[in-house]
């Protein structure tokens, strides 16, 4: 009898064989038992194996699609007659709703086809009611949400890797892409069909490839590998991911307790977003606060800190200036602040152990940190007591300049915790927090100027408005921004961004080491980043315009030229940044691969963006500005780069000029002597 190892061995060989394109029928007769007779681990097995032996991922994914469908008898065979869970039974519904919702749209596009084909012209409301349906489309992000957050991570632990996964990873991103590029084709005119028939096309594909993989892969594994509790956990997680297609979660689940914790998460979303705009559209802030929490202190008493933080995000999303959204942030943390409380304590006793983190794991940096600012701010608070009773302004400015190690902080969580949130399109409240950063700043600024003027009543007036704001800020950390982070960011990126928090640093602590980075597995973060190149020796020079130099005699270069160099490549990616001994803006690993205007405070994004449109548009040949920072004269300039030409990029470099400003008369090379 053929054992599962042996099983395993032979869809191994034959998926090679089929990746060089010996795709025969001999070769697939000789395969054939064992094809026919694979189960879901055994075909995940193979595939990760092969992943593991090849680099190039289109050919990856087409020899994949071949191989799987090879194994559709064995499969088909080995798949249960019904899935009893209701987790699964829940995804099935959504996979039933997409299949529809795809059936629906085909038609629609056939017809809009069809009438290009007979006149070679677009019918626009026919082409109107296809967006709206792909519009429709997006109603399935949940469903790879719970897929890639809550599933996938539950099957770690039981796969010897993961690359299977990752794959469905992908095509779940290149499905969304696709869906971006055809809205914003359809928006275009004139319309291009060739292009939408493409796209749409490849698109259907793609969806109807993922369907099956996850009903005959994915599924069965979950069923091998995961216990009755685990999914019912995973079940608990929906209440925050939400449905696809406005599943109604109760349908799944006859569980008293579950179905009194969980309600329709998509119509308290909305619920949510009725408040918040209402906000927005009131004046008298108190009467607002009354009403509100009267009217929907049901809806608060359920909130989850993410479905706040979500709120915000769709604010943006719809429209709503950041600026905006930065006013509304205050009002409404206090509006929300006994419903945000209500979800800590329900977080504490339910089963979210996972919110507590080892010391040494950036989010226990960051709680450590904000615990020492409590400290802080009571010393501060002493600090400037004193001044007004005795105009103590050395004691004053040491409580200052410790205080504002705060930036330290802040400056982290923009370039280390930030660009990862992004990844997985988490990015309205981030962009809200570093406004909310920005505000800070500015009164630490006033309050250094305060100090050099003794000017002792502004000083205590700043420090007064001051406290509230850094306390607003912690609670928007503990109660919105880490439960969300540790929700959405695997462990793998998180051993990421604590590699690069030293590059910035920390304010007022060392971080512990019970949790360590190189302990956690390395996993290929799905990163919109350019691939690394193959590794070269240091022998190996590289051809420049004038000369050769090793990699390594670049890199020592660069790291010793006395200015900081950033560069952002044709696509507005960060591709590198010198490593300087001592920098003058705050760099982290974190930025590479980030978009250039989410690495700048919210309200200079604009100006970004127009600096470099006028790059590209050859409008002007630099941009140059200076600044007066810590006593430091800052000269910063951006210059675009050209290739025969054609747009590269743009290259920021920033120099400390203080010494070079006061250089008067000369010095000659003959005076060393």
């Amino acid at each position: 009898m053929t054992n599962k190892i042996d099983v395993q061995d032979y869809l191994l060989e034959y998926i090679l064989k089929l990746s060089k394109g010996e795709q025969t029928k001999e070769l697939f007769e000789k395969y054939k038992k064992y094809l026919d007779s694979c189960n879901a681990a055994e075909v995940n097995s193979a595939i990760d194996k092969y992943i593991d032996m090849e680099d190039d991922f289109d050919h990856i994914e087409r020899t994949v699609a071949k191989f799987i469908r090879a194994c559709e008898r064995g499969l088909e065979s080995q798949k249960p007659i019904e899935f009893k869970n209701p987790y699964l039974k829940l995804l099935l519904k959504e996979n039933s709703l997409l299949e529809e919702h795809k059936n629906k749209t085909t038609v629609i596009y056939k017809e809009v086809v069809e009438e290009y084909c007979k006149t070679k012209d677009i019918d626009i409301n026919k082409l109107s009611i296809l967006k709206e349906n792909l519009l429709g489309f997006k109603q399935v992000v949940p469903h790879y949400l719970k897929l890639q957050n809550s599933l996938f991570p539950a099957l770690e632990d039981g796969l010897e890797n993961m690359n299977c996964l990752k794959l469905m990873w992908h095509i779940q991103d290149s499905i969304l892409s696709n869906l971006k590029e055809l809205i914003k084709i359809i928006d275009k005119v004139p319309f291009d069909f060739t292009l939408f028939n493409k796209i749409y096309g490849d698109m259907y594909l793609k969806i109807g490839k993922l369907l099956y993989r996850e009903e005959t892969i994915l599924f069965p594994l979950s069923v091998s590998f995961l216990s009755d509790e685990k999914f019912h956990h995973l079940l608990e997680d929906v209440d925050s991911l939400g449905t696809a297609f406005n599943v109604n979660l109760q349908d799944f689940y006859g569980g008293k307790n579950m179905s009194e914790l969980i309600n329709n998460s998509q119509q308290r979303k909305e619920e949510l977003n009725k408040i918040i705009k209402a906000l927005n559209e009131r004046e008298d802030s108190s009467t607002v606060q009354k009403e509100i929490k009267r009217d929907f202190k049901k809806l608060l008493d359920t909130l989850s800190p993410e479905e706040i933080a979500e709120a915000e995000q769709a604010l943006i999303a719809e429209g709503v200036a950041v600026e905006e959204v930065q006013q509304l942030c205050e009002l409404h943390v206090d509006t929300f602040y006994e419903a945000l409380k209500n979800a800590s304590k329900r977080a504490e006793s339910g089963s979210t152990s996972g919110n507590e983190k080892l010391s040494g794991h950036p989010i226990a940096n960051y709680r450590t940190e904000n615990k020492e600012l409590k400290s802080q701010i009571s010393e501060f608070k002493k600090a400037y007591k004193r001044l007004k009773r005795k105009n103590d302004f050395n004691d004053f400015n040491e409580a200052l300049k410790s205080i504002s190690m705060i930036e330290i902080h802040y400056q982290r969580k923009e370039n280390q915790l930030f660009p990862f949130l992004e990844e997985v399109d988490f990015t309205g409240p981030s962009k809200v927090m570093w406004g909310k950063h920005d505000e800070i700043r500015d009164v630490f600024r006033k309050l250094k100027t305060a100090v050099k003027e003794e000017n002792v009543g502004e000083c205590v007036s700043l420090s007064k408005s001051l406290i509230p704001q850094l306390k607003r800020m912690v609670f928007m950390e503990e109660k919105i921004l880490f439960p969300t982070a540790i929700r959405k960011l695997p462990e793998d990126v998180w051993a990421t961004i604590r590699k690069g928090e030293s590059e910035i640093g920390y304010a007022w602590i060392k971080p512990g080491n019970l949790w360590a980075p190189e302990i956690v597995s390395e996993k290929k973060l799905n990163f919109e980043s350019t691939p690394p190149l193959k590794t070269k020796t240091d022998d190996d020079l590289v051809d420049l315009s004038v000369g050769k130099l090793s990699p390594s005699q670049i890199d020592l270069m660069l790291k010793n030229l006395p200015l900081d160099i950033t560069f952002v490549d044709e696509n507005d990616k960060v591709r590198y940044f010198s490593q300087g001994k001592e920098r003058i803006f705050p760099r982290s690993p974190g930025i590479i691969g980030r978009s250039v205007e989410n690495c700048h405070p919210p309200k200079s994004v604009h100006v970004v963006k127009k600096i470099v449109n006028d790059f590209k548009e050859r409008k002007r040949d630099r941009a140059e500005f200076w600044i007066q920072m810590n006593g430091s004269f800052i000269y910063i300039r951006y210059f675009p780069l050209f290739e025969k030409d054609v747009y590269k990029g743009v290259i920021e470099v920033s120099q400390e000029i203080s010494s070079i400003k006061a250089l008067e008369g000369e010095k000659r090379l003959l005076d060393e002597e």
